[in-house]
């Protein structure tokens, strides 16, 4: 199981993750439209319930309510690129944090490496998917019998279907919440574990 928890994101180090947000730059930029229309045609292909909030401006950094126990979420840079794919319970963490080479926060420092930027307030974008009947976490899978049950499952699935139909994301490897390896694996079993 120590395999299972040592996924992707944790074992790569900055150097290979900046290497990995550089290379998405070269990908040609998606309009937010198709990218939700992507996220609906992967949702809807596995029959989850779901609400998608696409906030702007005020909306997108003003306190989010709802449930985020159960909520993926899609920011964007002022380029109109994906910056992440996260997911969490704590609204806090998701906002808009300074972009910096010395940033603690990963997307912060990978939009510093990339010469990315926040757009201002008044532009800024959060795509928020909103899940009934999930769990929050599963790390260890021994809670759940198919990862589209937990919302890490989910958040999984919707950055690697964005990625195959070539959505650039700068952090790259944030959804990622276990090995690449097992990952196929369940998704050649429809994700059961």
């Amino acid at each position: 199981m120590k395999d299972l928890m040592e996924n992707d994101w944790n074992r790569t180090n900055r150097k290979e993750k900046i290497s990995i947000a550089e290379n998405q730059l070269e990908k040609a930029i998606i309009p937010v439209k198709e990218i939700i229309t992507i996220v609906e045609s992967c949702l809807n292909s596995r029959e989850l319930k779901y609400t998608i909030a696409d906030l702007s401006g005020k909306k997108a950094i003003s306190k989010w309510d709802g449930d985020w126990q159960n909520s993926v979420f899609l920011s964007f840079t002022k380029d109109g690129r994906v910056a992440v794919v996260g997911a969490g319970e704590k609204p806090q963490r998701f906002r808009f944090p300074k972009v910096s080479d010395e940033s603690d926060d990963i997307t912060a420092f990978l939009m510093a490496k990339c010469r990315e930027e926040w757009p201002e307030d008044e532009k800024k974008r959060v795509i928020r998917i909103e899940f009934t009947d999930l769990k929050g976490q599963s790390k260890n899978g021994k809670d759940i019998d198919n990862l589209l049950k937990c919302r890490d499952g989910v958040e999984c699935l919707i950055g690697e279907a964005l990625l195959e139909k070539g959505v650039p994301i700068i952090n790259t490897l944030s959804h990622r919440n276990w090995k690449y390896q097992f990952w196929k694996k369940w998704k050649e079993k429809d994700f059961f574990i």
